[in-house]
């Protein structure tokens, strides 16, 4: 069943989008592939440079990213992503190898959603990404 955002009005849905931030081409072909099988439309980007960009043309309902992506730290992208205005704001998502406290608190203190260390199991991402999901239809 696709992940879907219906319109109580016409009933008529739209398939939710998933952007994934990552510079390894197979972790992020792997989470794509991922999301896809769920039902997710998703597109990916492999540098920090691409992610607002892509947000503005894709519109993504959930960024999911890593922190260390060349171009532009990771942090500081998404500190980009969550002070766009309410209407354009994705959930966000960090799934990265840095595990450390600080950052962690750091992040989830901005309102990063879902703070995950790789390797994480796919499981616990894809409940994640629903999670965020559901949050993003009742902005």
């Amino acid at each position: 069943m696709a992940p879907l955002l219906c319109d109580p009005v016409t009933g008529t849905g739209s398939t939710r989008r998933i952007l994934i931030a990552d510079d390894y081409p197979d972790s992020a072909s792997s989470l794509a592939l991922l999301l896809d099988i769920d039902g997710f439309e998703t597109e990916t980007v492999a540098d920090g440079t691409g992610v607002l960009p892509a947000t503005a043309r894709f519109v993504p309902d959930v960024v999911v990213m890593e922190l260390s992506l060349p171009g532009c730290d990771g942090e500081e992208v998404a500190r980009g992503l969550l002070t766009l205005p309410p209407e354009r704001r994705p959930r966000v998502i960090v799934a990265s190898g840095y595990g450390d406290a600080a950052r962690r608190s750091r992040l989830t203190g901005l309102g990063v959603d879902a703070y995950l260390v790789k390797p994480a199991d796919p499981e616990e991402l894809l409940a994640r990404v629903r999670e965020a999901c559901n949050r993003a239809s009742v902005r």
